[in-house]
């Protein structure tokens, strides 16, 4: 079965389309990066895929369910999960209090499941517990980072959906938020990360599609896409 399957994915604003007529797919451990320079679509695709905005044409299946239209809150529902670019924790709020809200859609979980992922993300990232009662807006980048994407984890996904993890990072916090999202492949966890840093992104991923003005230019393995010129062509300009 496979898990997710774009179709023909439009999203317009206006007279304006910012994606046109995208599709792709992939099965449950698998990951895929989508590329692109700025204003190439990206986060609009993965707004009309988590249901921040509602297609302008094309599908969006899970587990072979229609789920085009449905919100995020039903689609967390089959484990798929969005960390928005730039973060976006609750600065006034503790490490501990914004991890807990990514757990509270998952009623009837238990006390003890809860604590389960609470230790899942001090484990990966030993810095959030060491601060996990300091407020988020007094988090470094990177470690904001890390907490976003921690809250994602807190709901158990099956997918975890990420926008540009690397923006505004350092060398050495891009390095170690990619060791991080690696290590959740290699537990099982789906990805589909948007990015424009592509040696990031392509260490990431099996899959790799390139936008450009909205449309796929680009769709293939990274093995593939290393191997010819249409990344360079397509991403870089050259």
């Amino acid at each position: 079965m496979t898990m997710l399957r774009v179709s023909n994915l439009g999203v317009s604003y206006g007279a304006v389309k910012a994606v046109d007529s995208v599709s792709f797919q992939f099965d449950y451990g698998e990951s895929l990066a989508v590329l692109g320079a700025n204003g190439a679509g990206k986060t609009s695709l993965l707004s009309a895929v988590i249901g921040l905005i509602i297609p302008s044409q094309g599908s969006v299946f899970i587990d072979d369910h229609d789920m085009t239209k449905k919100g995020p809150e039903e689609k967390l529902k089959y484990g798929v999960c969005l960390v928005p670019e730039r973060r976006q924790v609750f600065d006034a709020l503790s490490v501990e209090d914004n991890l807990i809200l990514g757990a509270y859609s998952c009623k009837g979980v238990g006390k003890s499941r809860v604590a389960e992922r609470f230790g899942h993300v001090y484990e990966l990232f030993p810095v959030l517990k060491l601060r996990r009662k300091q407020a988020a807006g007094t988090l470094s980048g990177g470690e904001q980072q890390m907490l976003a994407i921690g809250r994602g984890l807190m709901s158990a996904p099956r997918l975890l959906m990420v926008d540009e993890p690397s923006l505004g990072l350092s060398p050495a916090m891009v390095s170690a938020v990619t060791d991080s999202l690696l290590r959740m492949a290699n537990e099982g966890i789906s990805l589909l990360v948007v990015e424009q840093n592509a040696r990031m992104a392509m260490s990431l991923a099996k899959q790799v599609i390139v936008l450009e003005r909205g449309k796929s230019v680009v769709n293939g393995s990274v093995d593939e896409i290393r191997m010819s010129d249409q990344l360079r062509q397509a991403y870089l300009g050259v």
